[in-house]
């Protein structure tokens, strides 16, 4: 099913669809050419974090001060979360 979504969006090209592959790419950590359009395997690694992410939220209940208080603590660790 995601293999289908992303055939689709990859084919898209309107402003929503274009704007959902920008954000996908972004996910994906990989890097893009500019100007070249993003590859399905990019718009696939994108989706899958975006899945993960709606995973790790469902399962905190959407409590965003969680993220918030894990954030704080991990700045203990590294001052880059600050």
């Amino acid at each position: 099913m995601v293999c289908s979504v992303v055939w689709s969006l990859q084919r898209d090209e309107s402003g929503e669809a274009k704007e959902l592959k920008q954000i996908l790419v972004r996910l994906s950590g990989k890097s893009q050419k500019r100007g070249k359009p993003p590859t399905a395997g990019t718009l696939l690694s994108g989706l899958f974090v975006f899945l993960r992410i709606l995973d790790f939220l469902d399962s905190i209940n959407n409590d965003l001060t969680q993220i918030d208080n894990l954030r704080t603590r991990l700045a203990n660790f590294a001052e880059i979360f600050l």
